[in-house]
This record gives structure tokens, C-alpha cells and sequence, in this order.
């Protein structure tokens, strides 16, 4: 259930050691109907937004947007996956906040391929942040007391 869901994802993204707004990937709807599909996620969605104080950034690639998303969630912000050339284009005119532009970047210090995001240009970068700079330093010093967490496999 969509609750069930919210209750694996809030122990697995603890909001003290988080910096930036949870994601939701969204990139299948094989089980349901879309009328299912869409009450359950916006349960999830809004169980998100009350936890984390913040409404999720939806993630998913622009086929998947342009045929189950179009039109909804205009509120969100998105995060949209589509490598190759140029920026995504969502058909209902709705910008996308970060993009995923390839899969195969290369970072320094860290072995083998690496996702690449960029910020759309025309958004502010502080947006995606869970805490504002006036949070900013409460935020540390409670990470600097708090290890990093570990991955669950559930």
C-alpha cells in the first residue's frame, strides 16, 4: 500500500540526515489502473510532504511523464531522466527542475560510471534544499553527531 511504502521510505531517508527534498521515483504502472495508480500516489505524495515539511521532487523519465503524469502534479517539481541529446521536453509545457543527462559521467576519486544532474537554469538551485540557509546550521551540527546512516535491505 501506498502507507506501507511511505513507511519503508521514511526509515530508509531519516530528515535529519537529509540535505536536499526527498525524490519519488516514478517510473511504473504495470499493477493498476490509472485511477488506482494516481489516488495511491498522491497518498504517498502528500504522507511525504507531511513528514518532511516539503513537497517531494517527482522523478521519472519523459516517456513515462508524457503519458501516465501529463498534466498532474504541476505543483511538483521535476526531475527528469532522458540522456542523449538536448534538454527534455514535457508535452504539457510543465519545466523540469533537474535533469539526469547521462549515466556514464565520471567523477574523481569514485570507480566506474556516475549519474550527471544539472539544475534547469531558470530555477533557484535553493528550492530542492530541505533546509534553508537559516536552517542550515542546525542541520550540520545534527549530522556531525549522528553517523551516517546504513543501508536496510528489506
Amino acid at each position: 500500500t501506498a502507507e506501507e511504502q511511505f513507511e519503508n521510505f521514511k526509515q530508509t531517508a531519516n530528515k535529519e540526515h537529509q540535505d536536499l527534498i526527498p525524490v519519488v521515483d516514478i517510473e511504473e504502472c504495470k499493477y493498476w489502473t490509472p485511477d488506482i495508480f494516481h489516488k495511491n500516489l498522491q497518498v504517498f505524495l502528500n504522507e511525504v510532504e507531511a513528514h518532511y515539511g516539503k513537497k517531494p521532487v517527482i522523478y521519472t523519465m519523459p516517456s513515462f511523464y508524457n503519458h501516465y503524469l501529463v498534466d498532474r502534479y504541476k505543483d511538483y517539481k521535476i526531475f527528469i531522466a532522458q540522456y542523449g541529446d538536448g534538454s527534455p521536453e514535457l508535452i504539457d509545457g510543465n519545466n523540469w527542475h533537474i535533469w539526469q543527462y547521462t549515466r556514464r559521467g565520471k567523477i574523481d576519486g569514485i570507480r566506474g560510471n556516475v549519474d550527471v544532474n544539472a539544475i534547469n537554469p531558470g530555477c533557484d538551485h535553493n528550492e530542492i534544499l530541505l533546509y534553508q540557509k537559516s536552517d542550515v546550521k542546525e542541520s550540520v551540527e545534527k549530522k556531525e553527531l549522528v553517523p551516517n546512516p546504513v543501508p536496510v535491505n528489506i
